[in-house]
C-alpha cells in the first residue's frame, strides 16, 4: 500500500502550485480574464488528480473513496497556507466554497474545519480498516 503515499503527495504539490499561481494571477491578470485562468485551477487540476487516482487505485473501490477524502482533507488547507491565509479560510470562486457558504453562511470557516478534520479522520479509518 506504499502507492497510497502518491495521493497526499499529489494533493500537496497541486495545492502549493495553485497557491503560487493564485498569487501571481491576482496580481498580474486583469479581473475579466481571471475566469479563464480559474478554469485550469478549478477543473483541469482536479481532473489530473482524478487520472492519477485511477492509475494508482485501479479497481480497488475503497481507493477511490480514499482519494476523494484525502483531497477533501488536505487540498484547501495546504492551498490556504501556501497563500499565507488561515488554514480553514473559505474562498469565493470554487464550487466547494460556494457550498460551504450556502450551508453555513455565518461561519463557513467552522464548517470547513469540521469537513476537513472529518475527512482526515475518515481517511485514517479507511486505511486502517482496508489495510492488506
Amino acid at each position: 500500500m506504499i502507492w497510497l503515499l502518491l495521493l497526499p503527495l499529489a494533493v500537496c504539490l497541486e495545492a502549493l502550485a495553485q497557491a503560487r499561481l493564485n498569487l501571481v494571477t491576482r496580481e498580474w491578470v486583469p479581473p475579466f480574464e481571471q475566469k479563464r485562468v480559474s478554469l485550469a485551477l478549478h477543473y483541469l487540476y482536479p481532473l489530473l488528480y482524478g487520472l492519477l487516482a485511477i492509475s494508482v487505485v485501479r479497481s480497488w473501490w475503497p481507493g477511490y473513496v480514499l482519494a476523494v477524502l484525502v483531497r477533501l482533507a488536505m487540498f484547501d488547507v495546504i492551498l490556504n497556507l501556501g497563500k499565507k491565509l488561515p488554514p480553514f479560510t473559505v474562498g469565493t470562486s470554487a464550487l466547494t466554497d460556494d457550498l460551504l457558504r450556502h450551508v453555513w453562511p455565518e461561519h463557513p470557516e467552522r464548517l470547513s474545519m469540521v469537513v476537513r478534520i472529518g475527512a482526515l479522520g475518515l481517511s485514517i479509518g479507511f486505511v486502517y480498516y482496508f489495510r492488506q
